[in-house]
Formats: structure tokens, C-alpha cells, sequence
């Protein structure tokens, strides 16, 4: 079993990394998404509010923060039921990928 937690740590790291790097390159792009929008233009992103328009910035990190959460503790739960704790990854990738259409939902009713 502590290999397996050899192989969650690992894996874990370089998802991590992986997160981090894409929500820091996606910053400029989601921050100037709206900058096309002019008057009474309100289709798609140019009928998010301000709130939205941070919350469209902040998506990529949301997502990556709930997708660690899930990640660790699915691990937890799977060592805890004598599981592979690499169970976690699965479930933290799917959460992640779940978040970031429920963020992008989200964004236009703020």
C-alpha cells in the first residue's frame, strides 16, 4: 500500500503543476474575453455583469482548488475502505472537469 501512496503522491504533484501552469495561462485570456463587447453587445460573455466577468477569471483556480480537495480526500476514503488511494485521482479529475461548466454557469447568473 505505500507504494501506492508513492505513485498518489507523484502523480498528484505533477497534476498539480500541470493545474497551475494551465489557470496561470489562462488568465489573460478569460481576463480579456469581454474586451470586444461594446454598447448593448449581450451575447455570450459580454452579458456577464462584473461579478461574472471575476468569476470567468477565477474558474481555472476554482476548478483546480475543488478537483485537489476531492482528489485527497477520495484517497482518504478509498485507503480508509482498503482501497488504492490512486482511486482519488480519478474521482479529483472528474470533479475538476465537472466545476468548470457549473463555474462557467454560475458566472452569468452573478
Amino acid at each position: 500500500m505505500d507504494r501506492h501512496w508513492g505513485w498518489f503522491a507523484g502523480i498528484f504533484a505533477v497534476l498539480a503543476i500541470l493545474g497551475v501552469v494551465g489557470a496561470m495561462l489562462s488568465l489573460l485570456p478569460l481576463a480579456m474575453a469581454t474586451d470586444g463587447c461594446h454598447g448593448d453587445d449581450d451575447s455570450g460573455v459580454c452579458g456577464l455583469s462584473a461579478a461574472g466577468q471575476n468569476a470567468l477569471v477565477l474558474i481555472p483556480w476554482i476548478a483546480l482548488g475543488v478537483g485537489s480537495i476531492v482528489t485527497i480526500v477520495g484517497a482518504a476514503v478509498a485507503a480508509r475502505a482498503h482501497r488504492s488511494p490512486l482511486i482519488g485521482l480519478l474521482v479529483g479529475v472528474v470533479a475538476y472537469v465537472v466545476v468548470i461548466p457549473l463555474a462557467y454557469r454560475i458566472a452569468f447568473l452573478l
